[in-house]
């Protein structure tokens, strides 16, 4: 049986002092990777962070 792609989208999220700040959806995790060190350039290490959260679209992994 052949294997379907996934449809992933890739999430990048940045923490300035404990508060969400920017939320961003990129289709490729280079682009996500780009701007999450861009973002980091921004913070500051003691209070604020970012990561890139990978998604895949329609999947569902609790019901809580």
């Amino acid at each position: 049986m052949p294997h379907k792609k996934r449809d992933v989208i890739y999430v990048v999220i940045w923490v300035h002092s404990g508060v969400i700040y920017a939320v961003e959806a990129h289709r490729d995790k280079k682009t996500a990777q780009a701007r999450k060190r861009f973002f980091k350039k921004c913070t500051n290490p003691d209070y604020d962070d970012v990561g890139v959260v990978e998604v895949e679209i329609g999947k569902r992994d609790s019901d809580c």
